[in-house]
C-alpha cells in the first residue's frame, strides 16, 4: 500500500502525536495506554497547579508561615513554566499546520517506508511493536525509543487494516 498525503491533517492529529512522543516509554511498556492530546495534558496540569496554589494561598493567609509561602512560590514558578510549555506546543502545532509538503508512506511485506521532505524513515516489521489506532491518529509504535514513531491520520484506518491483513500482521493491531 502506498499513500501520498498532501495536507497535514487536522491539528488534533499532531496534538495527539506529540503526546505519544512525549510519553513514548510508557506507550512502549503499555501499548494499550490511552492517548490524549498534549494540550489537554498541559491544561490539566495547569488546573491542578492553580488549585494547589489557591490552597497554599489560603493556608498562608490563615497561618502566615514560611513553608506555605515557599510552596506557593514554587507552584507559581512551575505554573509559569507549564504555561510557557503550553504556548510553545500551540505555536508548534500552528507552524506544523502551515508547512506544505508531501508525505509518502509505503507499507510493504518488509515493513514501512516513510518519506517527508528530506527525511526518510524505514521500519522493518520486527522493529514495529504495535500499530495503535487512537482517536485521531494511527501510530506505528517501535520496539524501543531508539526508532522513530510514525503517525498517520485516522482517515487512513481502513487502508492500514486492509494492508496489515494482507501481510498477516493483524496481531500488531490495537484499537484504542
Amino acid at each position: 500500500m502506498k499513500l501520498v498525503i498532501k495536507d497535514r491533517g487536522p491539528a488534533n492529529c499532531y496534538d495527539e502525536f506529540l503526546y505519544i512522543c512525549f510519553f513514548i516509554r510508557k506507550f512502549i511498556k503499555n501499548p494499550n495506554k490511552k492517548a490524549y492530546r498534549i494540550t489537554e495534558y498541559y491544561i490539566m496540569c495547569l488546573i491542578l497547579l492553580l488549585i494547589g496554589f489557591l490552597v497554599m494561598l489560603f493556608f498562608y493567609l490563615k497561618l502566615h508561615d514560611l513553608f506555605s509561602f515557599a510552596v506557593m512560590i514554587f507552584e507559581a514558578t512551575v505554573f509559569l513554566f507549564e504555561l510557557i510549555c503550553l504556548i510553545n506546543v500551540i505555536r508548534r502545532i500552528k507552524n506544523y499546520r502551515k508547512k506544505e509538503g508531501t508525505v509518502e508512506i509505503d507499507i510493504t511485506e518488509k515493513g514501512l517506508n516513510y518519506n517527508i521532505e528530506s527525511l526518510s524513515i524505514e521500519l522493518e516489521w520486527e522493529n514495529i511493536k504495535q500499530v495503535i489506532i487512537n482517536r485521531y491518529t494511527i501510530i506505528f509504535l517501535p520496539v524501543s525509543n531508539s526508532y522513530s514513531v510514525v503517525s498517520l491520520g485516522i482517515e487512513y484506518k481502513d487502508e492500514v487494516i486492509k494492508t496489515l491483513k494482507k501481510y498477516n500482521k493483524e496481531e500488531l493491531l490495537i484499537d484504542n
